[in-house]
């Protein structure tokens, strides 16, 4: 499953989360089916072989209205 398959599973249920940072730590909030998008989100990066990043961005609607950052997903070469 690529991560834009995932987003479709996802696209009609209430998946929104909001990403914001204080002091040392960056916070990812949402309910349960978020995190579980989260989650399936970056497996499916991580498995996905034809690209290595995925990005969403602060205003999709994914996103609570006032979140700050977007969300890019990185997958490196190292083993």
């Amino acid at each position: 499953m690529s991560p834009d398959d995932v987003c479709v599973k996802y696209s009609d249920q209430k998946v929104k989360f909001d990403i914001s940072i204080e002091g040392d730590y960056v916070y990812l909030t949402g309910n349960k089916k978020t995190l579980l998008f989260l989650s399936e989100l970056i497996k499916a990066q991580a498995e996905f072989e034809l690209d290595d990043n995925f990005f969403i961005s602060k205003n999709r609607r994914k996103f609570n209205k006032d979140s700050k950052f977007g969300l890019m997903i990185i997958r490196t070469n190292n083993k």
